[in-house]
């Protein structure tokens, strides 16, 4: 699923994944070798843990993904 190095070839998509950081900085950026958008959003999805994700196809822009509300941590919420 994830690597360092994909080959770009015309009938094949590039995916990668950036983890954003809450001030919208790029923490890493990971290859996702998968063959099509929707096999790569999930992908994206399942890494999106501790940080937002966004996943590109090059110069394309796929999609953002918060993280799991349950990686972050129970609700601190106070009033409701």
């Amino acid at each position: 699923m994830l690597q360092w190095y994909s080959e770009s070839t015309p009938d094949h998509p590039t995916y990668r994944a950036y983890r954003i950081a809450r001030n919208g900085g790029i923490v890493t950026a990971e290859i996702v070798n998968e063959p099509d958008d929707a096999r790569a959003m999930h992908a994206a999805r399942a890494l999106a843990t501790r940080y937002a994700i966004e996943l590109w196809d090059r110069a394309r822009f796929i999609g953002r993904y918060e993280p799991h509300a349950a990686a972050i941590g129970p609700c601190t919420a106070t009033g409701l």
